[in-house]
């Protein structure tokens, strides 16, 4: 029983565009198939924001941030003050 091989052709791009023409090829399919599926469209929006906020609520009392002083309004250290 013979076996039936891909080959691609021989292009004058290199292989650099060839890994460019293989990536595309697979984002069209992929966007192909989120087209014909509106639901795993919403999925895969919506799965990154809430992570975001499980995240955010997981963690939102793990770092406390210090208030401002009201006689210091600059992050950067104080100039030594030259005496005459």
């Amino acid at each position: 029983m013979a076996t039936a091989t891909a080959t691609r052709p021989a292009s004058s791009g290199g292989a650099f565009a060839g890994h460019v023409g293989d990536t595309l090829a697979l984002a069209g399919r992929h966007l192909t198939h989120l087209r014909r599926s509106p639901g795993r469209l919403i999925l895969v929006t919506m799965n990154p924001l809430v992570m975001l906020i499980a995240v955010g609520y997981l963690f939102r009392n793990s770092m406390q941030v210090p208030e401002a002083s009201p006689t210091r309004t600059s992050s950067w250290p104080a100039s030594p003050s030259r005496s005459a």
